[in-house]
């Protein structure tokens, strides 16, 4: 029963956790149809993000929190440079 508790509890802490950053996540635009404003927005929003969630790894105790934020910044980060190219792409073929 012990066990049980400590494997719920486990759970809930790394749910809360996963909530947290995934409120923070930016929205990133589809680089083919995006505006330049909105590609630059994007990135803004994206470093803030970063910025944000490196706040979070400072003061962050939990390995499976501090493992999963920097997972998210490069999953966020790699979306982001993946539409960019997308976008530069289009931008070339004008």
């Amino acid at each position: 029963m012990k066990n049980l508790l400590s494997v719920f509890t486990l759970c809930l802490v790394a749910s809360v956790s996963q909530a947290d950053v995934k409120e923070l996540s930016p929205t990133i635009p589809a680089g083919e149809s995006s505006s330049l404003q909105d590609m630059y927005n994007a990135q803004e929003e994206v470093k803030r993000y970063v910025e944000q969630s490196m706040e979070r790894l400072a003061v962050t105790r939990d390995v499976m929190r501090y493992n999963y934020i920097v997972y998210k910044i490069t999953k966020v980060a790699d979306s982001y440079n993946q539409e960019l190219r997308s976008y530069n792409n289009k931008v070339a073929q004008l």
